[in-house]
C-alpha cells in the first residue's frame, strides 16, 4: 500500500479547506475595486494574496479528498510554496501601512538602528530572502526521493526562514505600538476621518499585527515538529484563521487610505507625506 503523502503532511480535512476558499473568494473583488480610487500597490498585493489562498485551500481540499492527488509530490510542493509566498504579502502590507503612517506623525528617529528598522527597502529585501529560503526548504523536504542531506538542508533553511519572519513580525508589532503612541500624543483623531477604518486605523493595525504575531509564534514554536505544525487542529485556528482575519481587517474601509484621505491626513498633521503603500511616489529612505 502506497503512502498517502498528503495525510502524512497533515492535510486530511476537506470541509475547512472548502470553507476558507469560499470565505477568501469575495475579498478578491473587494481589493480590486480599491484600484478605482487610485490606490495601486497594496490592493494588488492583497488581491494576489487572496487568490493564492483560494488556490491553497482548493488544493488542500482536493488532496484531502483524493488519495491519487494526495500522493502527487508536485501538487504538495506547489501547496507548500504558495503557503510560504502568501504570508509575505500580509507582512509587506502591514509594515508599509504602519511605516507610511508613522512617518506622517513622528519625526525620523535619530538612532541608526531605529532608522534601519523603519527602512522599507531593507525590510522588504530581508522578507524576500525569508520567502526564498522557505521555498527552497519546501522543495527539498517534499521531493519524491530526498536524500538525507536534502532533508537536513531543508530543515535548516525552513528554521532560518521561520526565525527571520518571526523577527520581522516582532519589528512590525513594535512599529505599530510606536504608531499608536505617536498618534495618541499628536491627537490624530482630531483630523475628522471620513470612515470607520480611518478613524480607528492604528487600533486595527495593532490587531492585525497581533494576528500576524500569533501566526508566527506558532510557526516558530513548531518549526522542529512538523507533525504538530501541520496538525489541522492547530494549523487552522493558529495559522489559517489569523491570516484570514488580517485580510478582513485590510478590507475595512479606510484602513488602506485613498489619495484624498491621505491628503486630508497630511494637511491635518502638516508633515511631509510618505505614501508608497497608497501608490504615490515616496521619497528615498
Amino acid at each position: 500500500m502506497s503512502t498517502n503523502y498528503a495525510q502524512a503532511l497533515g492535510i486530511r480535512s476537506v470541509a475547512p479547506a472548502v470553507i476558507f476558499a469560499i470565505l477568501y473568494f469575495p475579498l478578491i473583488p473587494i481589493f480590486m475595486l480599491k484600484l478605482r480610487k487610485g490606490i495601486t500597490r497594496l490592493p494588488i498585493v492583497l488581491s494576489v494574496f487572496c487568490t493564492i489562498r483560494v488556490a491553497v485551500f482548493i488544493i488542500r481540499a482536493i488532496v484531502a479528498s483524493s488519495s491519487t492527488v494526495g500522493n502527487n509530490i508536485d501538487v504538495l510542493i506547489a501547496e507548500a510554496v504558495l503557503v510560504s509566498i502568501g504570508f509575505f504579502g500580509l507582512l509587506f502590507g502591514a509594515y508599509g501601512l504602519v511605516v507610511d503612517r508613522l512617518n506622517l506623525c513622528a519625526p525620523a528617529p535619530t538612532n541608526p538602528l531605529f532608522r534601519l528598522i523603519r527602512n522599507q527597502r531593507v525590510y522588504h529585501l530581508i522578507a524576500l530572502v525569508a520567502v526564498i529560503l522557505s521555498i527552497v526548504a519546501s522543495t527539498n523536504t517534499t521531493s519524491s526521493h530526498p536524500t538525507e542531506e536534502d532533508v537536513e538542508l531543508g530543515k535548516t533553511l525552513k528554521e532560518a526562514s521561520t526565525i527571520i519572519f518571526l523577527i520581522l513580525t516582532v519589528l512590525q508589532t513594535f512599529q505599530t505600538i510606536t504608531l499608536v503612541q505617536a498618534e495618541r500624543s499628536r491627537s490624530v483623531s482630531e483630523s475628522r476621518p471620513s470612515s470607520f477604518g480611518s478613524k480607528y486605523v492604528s487600533s486595527i493595525l495593532l490587531l492585525l499585527s497581533c494576528m500576524l504575531l500569533v501566526r508566527e509564534v506558532f510557526s516558530t514554536a513548531t518549526m522542529t515538529d512538523p507533525l504538530k505544525a501541520n496538525n489541522e487542529k492547530f494549523w487552522y485556528p493558529l495559522v489559517a484563521l489569523p491570516e484570514f482575519i488580517c485580510a478582513v481587517l485590510y478590507a475595512v474601509p479606510g484602513v488602506i487610505p485613498d489619495p484624498d484621505e491621505v491628503k486630508r491626513t497630511e494637511e491635518s498633521l502638516r508633515l511631509p507625506i510618505y505614501s508608497g503603500v497608497a501608490g504615490r511616489a515616496s521619497p528615498s529612505q
